[in-house]
C-alpha cells in the first residue's frame, strides 16, 4: 500500500513539475534597476558585453505620461552601459504618453512594446533596429506619423495595426520582410511606398485601409499573401509586377473602387475570392492561367465581359456567381464548369460553349434571366441538375450527342 502511495506522489510531483513548466512563460519577470522613472533589465550577451533591455516595472506596468526620452546609456557603478533593447511590453497601456525618444543605441523592439499607446502621435524608429515586435505598435490610434530609418530589416506581424490615424507611410529599401496584419486597419492611410527588395507582400498586410487609394507593388516581388489588399474600399488600381509567382485567396476582396488590375504573365491560377465583391469593370486573363478559383469573380457587377484564354481548364463553383456579365468568350481549352460558376448572372444574355467542354456542373447557369440561346459543343459527358434552372428567357437550345 505504502509503494503504491509513492508511486502517486511521484506522478503529482510530474504533474507539478509540467504545471510550473507551463506557467513560466507568462510569469513577469522583475526588473533588474532603475533610473529616472524607466525601468531596465541587465543583460550579458553572449560575447561577453553588458547592455540595458528597457523592460517593465516588476508584475505592474508603469504609466509613462508626457514626452518620454529612452537614454542610450545609463551609468552602473561608474561605467555607461549601452541601452540596445525595447523588451515586450515595456510602454504598453501608456494612454497619456504623447512621445518617445528612441535612441540609435536601440537595435531591436520588442512584441507589444507600445501596445494601445493611445496618444502616442508620432515615433521615429532609428537605423540602428533590425526588427520592429509583432504588435509593436498596434492600436496606437493618434500615432499619425510613422519614420522607419533605413537599416530596419523586418517588421513584425500586427505591428502597426489599428492605428487608425495614420496617414502615409514610406517604407525604408532595408526592409525585406512584412509579417500578417502589419498595417492592417489604419483606415487613415492613403498612400504606401513600397521597398524595392521586398520578395512578399504578407498575409492581409493592407487588410481594411479604407482610404488606401494607391501602391507601388515594386519588381522582384514574387507573392502576394492571403487578403493582401481586402477591404481596401478606396483602391482603384493596381499593376501586379511580372515578377509574382504566387498570389493569394481574396486579395481583392471587396475592393469597391477597383476597376482596373493588371495580372502577371507567370500565375496559373486565380484564387478564390481574388476579386470577390470589387468594381472591376476589366481585365485580361494571362493565357498561363488554368484554373479560376472558386468566387474569384462572384459579384463583380461592373464586369460585363469576359474572355476565357485557351490555357484554363476549370472555372470552380460560384467564379462568376452574381457578377454584371452580359458576354462570355469561351476559347477551346476548358473541360470543365463548376457548380453554380455562373449563376445568377442576371444580364448574361447568350452563351457558346467550347468543344472542349467536358462536363457542366450543377446549377452552373440557374437563374440567369435573360440568358435566351445556349450553343452547346458536339460532344459532351453531362449536364449536371439545374445547370439552367429558372432561366425564363431560355428559348433555344440544342443538347449535343451522345449526352448521359
Amino acid at each position: 500500500m505504502a509503494k503504491r502511495l509513492n508511486i502517486f506522489k511521484m506522478k503529482d510531483f510530474k504533474c507539478l513539475s509540467l504545471l510550473i513548466l507551463c506557467i513560466c512563460p507568462f510569469i513577469l519577470q522583475a526588473q533588474d534597476l532603475e533610473r529616472d522613472g524607466i525601468y531596465y533589465n541587465i543583460v550579458e550577451a553572449s560575447g561577453g558585453e553588458t547592455f540595458l533591455e528597457v523592460t517593465h516595472k516588476g508584475d505592474t506596468y508603469v504609466t509613462y505620461t508626457g514626452d518620454v526620452a529612452i537614454p542610450a546609456s545609463v551609468e552602473i557603478d561608474g561605467r555607461e552601459t549601452p541601452v540596445r533593447s525595447i523588451g515586450a511590453f515595456s510602454f504598453r497601456d501608456c494612454g497619456g504618453m504623447t512621445s518617445v525618444s528612441i535612441p540609435e543605441s536601440v537595435d531591436s523592439i520588442g512584441e507589444y512594446a507600445f501596445w494601445r499607446c493611445s496618444s502616442l502621435t508620432s515615433v521615429v524608429i532609428p537605423a540602428g533596429v533590425a526588427h520592429i515586435g509583432g504588435s509593436a505598435f498596434k492600436k496606437c490610434v493618434a500615432l499619425e506619423s510613422v519614420h522607419i530609418n533605413l537599416g530596419v530589416r523586418s517588421i513584425g506581424g500586427f505591428a502597426f495595426k489599428d492605428c487608425e490615424a495614420l496617414q502615409s507611410l514610406v517604407i525604408p529599401e532595408s526592409v525585406v520582410s512584412m509579417d500578417t496584419c502589419a498595417f492592417s486597419g489604419c483606415k487613415s492611410l492613403t498612400e504606401v511606398m513600397l521597398p524595392p527588395n521586398l520578395k512578399s507582400v504578407g498575409m492581409e498586410l493592407f487588410s481594411s485601409c479604407e482610404k488606401l487609394e494607391r501602391i507601388t507593388l515594386p519588381d522582384g516581388l514574387e507573392s502576394v499573401g492571403d487578403g493582401a489588399f481586402q477591404y481596401c474600399s478606396s483602391l482603384s488600381e493596381v499593376t501586379i509586377p511580372g515578377s509574382v509567382k504566387s498570389l493569394g485567396k481574396g486579395v481583392f476582396r471587396q475592393c469597391k473602387s477597383l476597376r482596373s488590375v493588371k495580372l502577371p504573365e507567370k500565375i496559373t491560377v486565380i484564387p478564390e475570392d481574388f476579386f470577390a465583391g470589387s468594381s472591376l469593370s476589366s481585365l485580361t486573363i494571362p493565357k498561363t492561367v488554368a484554373e479560376i478559383g472558386k468566387r474569384a469573380f462572384e459579384g463583380c457587377r461592373l464586369l460585363k465581359s469576359i474572355t476565357i484564354p485557351p490555357g484554363v481548364r476549370t472555372i470552380g463553383m460560384y467564379a462568376f456567381r452574381k457578377s454584371g456579365l452580359e458576354t462570355v468568350d469561351f476559347e477551346e481549352g476548358i473541360s470543365c464548369l463548376g457548380a453554380r460558376s455562373f449563376s445568377e448572372c442576371d444580364s448574361l444574355v447568350s452563351v457558346t460553349l467550347p468543344e472542349s467542354l467536358d462536363s457542366i456542373d450543377y446549377g452552373a447557369f440557374d437563374r440567369c434571366g435573360k440568358l435566351s440561346s445556349v450553343r452547346f459543343p458536339s460532344r459532351m459527358d453531362g449536364i449536371g441538375n439545374y445547370a439552367f434552372s429558372e432561366c425564363s428567357s431560355l428559348e433555344s437550345v440544342t443538347l449535343p450527342e451522345g449526352i448521359t
